[in-house]
Parts: C-alpha cells; sequence; structure tokens
C-alpha cells in the first residue's frame, strides 16, 4: 500500500510504503543505504512530520467526511439522474468510494463533457489518472 500526502491535504513530497513481511524490493535509486539501502539521500523530515499530523487529522475526521462526501454524492448522482436524459450510474449507487462518481453519457464524447463542466468550474476527468492524456481507454475502467 502506497500513499502520497498531497492526495489527503498534506504535504507534497513525502508518502508511506506498507510492504508486506517477506515482500523485497528494488529500489530505483542508488547512491546511500538509507531505509536497509532502498533509497539514497536525506529524509523529508518536515514533510513526514505534516505527514503525520495530516493522517492525525484525517483520522479523527474519518466519519464526519465519509458522511459528509456521500450526501454530496447522493445528491449529485441524484441530481443528474433527474435531470440528464441517457446518463448511466456505471457501478453500484452503494458501496462504493463516497466522492468518487463514475457516470457516462450515451452519444456524448467525454472531452466535450470535461470542457464544459470545467467551464462551470466543475472538476471532473473522463478518464483514469493512469492514463491522463491518453487518446485509448483506460485499462483500469475496462477492467
Amino acid at each position: 500500500l502506497s500513499l502520497t500526502g498531497h492526495k489527503i491535504y498534506g504535504p507534497k513530497g513525502a508518502g508511506a510504503l506498507f510492504i508486506r513481511q517477506g515482500v523485497k524490493i528494488v529500489p530505483l535509486f542508488y547512491g546511500g543505504s538509507h531505509e536497509k539501502k532502498r533509497r539514497p539521500g536525506t529524509e523529508n523530515i518536515t514533510g513526514i512530520v505534516g505527514l503525520a499530523k495530516t493522517l492525525e487529522i484525517a483520522k479523527q475526521r474519518r466519519e464526519q467526511d465519509f458522511k459528509q462526501l456521500s450526501a454530496l454524492a447522493d445528491y449529485f448522482i441524484g441530481a443528474v439522474m433527474a435531470n440528464i436524459r441517457d446518463a448511466f450510474l456505471n457501478g453500484p449507487h452503494t458501496n462504493r468510494v463516497p466522492p468518487t462518481v463514475n457516470l457516462s453519457f450515451k452519444g456524448v464524447e467525454g472531452e466535450s463533457i470535461v470542457l464544459a463542466l470545467d467551464l462551470e468550474q466543475v472538476a471532473v476527468s473522463s478518464g483514469s489518472a493512469c492514463t491522463s492524456g491518453a487518446t485509448e481507454p483506460s485499462h483500469v475502467l475496462a477492467a
């Protein structure tokens, strides 16, 4: 499991990697013996402390944030489904990550929706982050 601070309102440049016991990883960079020879360089102490505080706050707010994000997603899904013909919710309405809503619209190309909603200051994407800018469908979303 990996996580990065800036995705949870924490500092950029700090993250965590949880490795199952017995799993060996190969370093991406060489030149130092830090972290059992997994990486070179000096630790970003301020980033690490900031990430720890971010995780502490996230733990305290988890239930409250989950309820709020679930309510917002439910409202959004309801509004779209009630007002836009040929809109489809991909995946279950329940048992999903609350701030993530996956919709499709019959006969409408994704990029035109992205541009129109961007003008209205609504943040959306037409694919997964791992294929940002690609012209082919995401292997993640196709799975």
